[in-house]
């Protein structure tokens, strides 16, 4: 009898999707293209104190085209195993609360009973919520890929500099960036939670000289810089604090491809003058340190022996051929495992040709 194959559905992280403004595609906010135009087009994307966006924006899609196409190595690499994948996009500067309620509805709209899902970065927390909201029995099988469960130290460095892109675009950027990011209702649900502080030996931040020990503390510096909003740090604050993905996933058929290898910021300092710099790293993809990426090694409770460990860098792990390969096994696996055992997580490894 031939397999059944469910749908696949990916949902990338942040900047992961096209943003134009409503009614005027000509118009992208994200990514411009208009070289005149670009700070302009940048400006659509800024947020109010409410986290509501300035401007009416709408997703045409995720990034699936050169020069940045994070969607067709994954889909031809399915297809050929007769798997088919399906993009969500979604605006990524609203709260992770939203965009799960989105994600919801959008799977309503679908003739799907049950369906696959590989959650990348944040998209893998937008799962993990959708899971929280009583939807978990619809998920087959949830493929977490360097999903910063317990939330990053950089979404600090994020806050304050706004260099996220790559050295060029930051040094012309960075400024224009820090100012837009702290209007994204997002980029605070990203901020080290308590978890992350206990598996992190309860320090991440160092500001002038002190060093930040819990998430109250974080919190209560934040909350008094002039450039923070008060209202989205808070509102922020309660998304991974609610989440408890070991709780919520333990009905969920959940893998998780980790990253490892790369010194990645775990202790983020802050100096009078202004300038900020890693002061301690530890291990994970860059951007996300390890233990967040397993729940703080909470997730080989929940699910033993369905964690595999690669070496890549976060945004394109999962291009990652080895790591794709590795994506089609777990799918064309139809066992269901739930808080049951599976197969020895693999070693790390580089990204290779296909």
């Amino acid at each position: 009898m031939r397999q059944r194959h469910f749908p696949v559905i990916l949902i990338l992280g942040a900047m992961g999707s096209r943003l134009v403004v409503a009614g005027r595609p000509e118009i992208r906010a994200w990514i411009p293209y208009r070289p005149l135009r670009v700070l302009a087009d940048l400006d659509a994307l800024k947020c109010d104190e409410n986290g509501e966006s300035c401007m009416m924006l709408e997703t045409d899609g995720c990034l699936d085209a050169r020069p940045l196409d994070f969607v067709s190595p994954l889909r031809r690499k399915l297809g050929r195993h007769g798997l088919s994948i399906v993009t969500f996009p979604y605006d990524w500067r609203m709260s992770l609360f939203q965009s799960a309620e989105s994600f919801a509805a959008w799977v309503d709209e679908q003739t799907w009973d049950r369906f696959d899902i590989v959650g990348v970065s944040s998209g893998g927390l937008i799962a993990t919520q959708y899971a929280r909201m009583g939807f978990a029995h619809r998920i087959r099988k949830f493929i977490s890929i360097g999903t910063p469960f317990l939330g990053m130290p950089r979404a600090l460095a994020y806050l304050h500099t706004g260099a996220v892109l790559n050295r060029i675009a930051d040094f012309f950027f960075a400024h224009k960036a820090g100012a837009l990011i702290r209007t994204f209702p997002s980029m605070y649900e990203l901020l080290p939670c308590q978890a992350f502080f206990d598996a992190a030996n309860n320090a991440c931040a160092e500001v002038h000289g002190r060093t930040l020990r819990s998430h109250a503390q974080m919190v209560s510096w934040l909350d008094s810089l002039p450039q923070i909003s008060s209202r989205l740090l808070m509102t922020g604050a309660e998304f991974l604090a609610q989440l408890d993905p070991a709780q919520t996933l333990g009905n969920v058929d959940t893998s998780y491809i980790v990253n490892s290898g790369r010194p990645t910021a775990a202790l983020v300092s802050y100096r009078e003058n202004g300038t900020i710099r890693i002061r301690r790293r530890t291990d994970g993809d860059g951007s996300v340190p390890l233990f967040s990426q397993t729940i703080g090694g909470r997730n080989e409770a929940v699910h033993p022996g369905q964690t595999y460990r690669f070496g890549g860098r976060h945004r394109t792990t999962h291009m990652n051929c080895r790591v794709m390969e590795q994506i089609v096994r777990i799918l064309l696996d139809s066992t269901a495992r739930c808080r049951a055992s599976a197969g020895p997580a693999t070693r790390p490894s580089d990204a290779g040709g296909c």
